[in-house]
């Protein structure tokens, strides 16, 4: 299947902005595979590196390995030895000795992590960018920015957004449970980054598309309609078809990043404290959990604290300019407690522990993650009325089955 010839119709967008067209090309098939050699013979590409870690090889990259030799094609492969590598210098540093050779394409055999690394290796090298997803768990496939771990920030740069992406749904549905919830969460962050990017539009005017965010709302509403009618013990190619969906979604989000030109249609305040937390586990030492289940869970407290302020604004807290725009940007958003259950049901953890976290940096977070980037979301707008430390103490940080959010 072939997605990107949809982006066409942004080249004369009613925004009036000049949009980036994705030019990609999207392969979801259980015969998907072959897509691969196909496309490094129609581009005649001479010596591609295939780049994995230990298990993503197993997964998937001896096959391509294979399925390469087998066609005649010459080619490389970089397998880092860290089972979970990060995206940081040093395996950057490791990803361009692997390049010393001048491969013309990178194949990245992987999920997110290798994924940011080769989207950027890419773009630095100025050659194609070939993606072999092994997971549906986050949305950078497609887009044209990687996030990268620099001296313990996390920072997003320019990067080459891959010319074919290759997902087998087969390998996709049998990914580690924790994985697609990863991307399941991902997706459904887009929910309050929507509503952070209308609230900044209505109250300081930044440019806003909304055939944009159309692309990215029927992505997360289709989504949800296939969760709702799905069950674990649903038959595998049922399974297969919520991945395929979810993977869908997740692409389609990149592309959005890549039209608009920068992370605001897929990111916002629930990215914030994702991106904080990862920051401070690897200030401590530890390895970060899954940057999506973060979002996944963060999407949870950005809903409570929204609805805290819409309890505020009824009250006559806002100006009169901050309660016409918060009308303006909220009205789409589900409740907490019914976000929840919807999470839960897509094994998203909703709990600081699950997450290698405790309640004190949930609070913390919600103190300090609008620092992590200058953009205008909801954690601006109670930081003006000094709010902060009152959602701090009183946004819950665990749910329980039936239980009701009260922030």
């Amino acid at each position: 299947m072939t997605l990107h010839n949809e982006y066409t119709k942004f080249a004369a967008c009613s925004c009036g902005r000049t949009h980036t067209l994705p030019d990609f090309q999207t392969v979801l098939g259980n015969q998907g595979l072959e897509a691969v050699p196909q496309y490094l013979k129609t581009h005649a590409v001479q010596r591609p590196l295939l780049v994995a870690d230990p298990n993503t090889w197993a997964v998937l990259g001896e096959e391509v390995h294979r399925l390469l030799d087998d066609m005649g094609i010459a080619h490389d492969a970089l397998v880092f030895e860290d089972t979970e590598p990060a995206a940081d210098e040093d395996h950057l540093g490791q990803l361009m000795q692997g390049c010393l050779h001048r491969p013309d394409c990178l194949v990245s055999v992987a999920s997110g992590t290798i994924t940011d690394l080769v989207r950027y290796a890419a773009y630095l090298m100025t050659v194609p960018h070939v993606a072999v997803a092994t997971a549906p768990s986050m949305d950078g496939y497609a887009s044209s920015v990687a996030p990268l771990i620099s001296k313990g920030h996390k920072i997003t740069y320019l990067a080459k957004a891959p010319e074919l992406i290759v997902g087998i749904p087969a390998i996709l549905a049998a990914a580690p449970k924790k994985m697609i919830a990863a991307g399941f969460g991902d997706l459904m962050g887009k929910i309050t980054a929507k509503a952070d990017w209308l609230l900044s539009h209505y109250l300081h005017g930044e440019a806003h598309c909304a055939e944009i965010q159309a692309l990215v709302d029927a992505a997360v509403a289709d989504t949800i309609k296939l969760l709702e009618q799905t069950e674990d013990n649903d038959a595998e190619a049922d399974q297969e078809l919520l991945v395929t969906k979810i993977m869908e979604g997740l692409i389609h989000s990149g592309a959005a990043i890549t039209l608009m030109g920068f992370s605001r249609p897929a990111s916002g305040a629930e990215h914030h404290f994702s991106h904080y937390w990862e920051m401070q586990a690897l200030r401590d030492g530890h390895t970060p959990e899954l940057h999506g289940l973060k979002v996944g869970y963060a999407t949870w407290i950005v809903l409570q604290i929204y609805e805290w302020i819409r309890q505020r604004r009824s009250e006559g807290q806002l100006s009169a300019p901050e309660a016409a725009a918060f009308d303006q940007a909220t009205g789409f958003l589900p409740a907490a407690a019914a976000y929840a259950e919807m999470a839960h049901k897509a094994h998203v953890v909703l709990n600081p522990e699950g997450l290698g976290m405790d309640e004190r940096q949930v609070r913390q977070a919600v103190r300090e993650a609008l620092y992590v980037r200058d953009r205008y979301t909801v954690l601006r707008l109670a930081e003006s009325h000094n709010w902060l430390d009152a959602l701090a103490d009183e946004v819950n940080v665990r749910w329980l089955p039936e239980q009701t959010c009260t922030a």
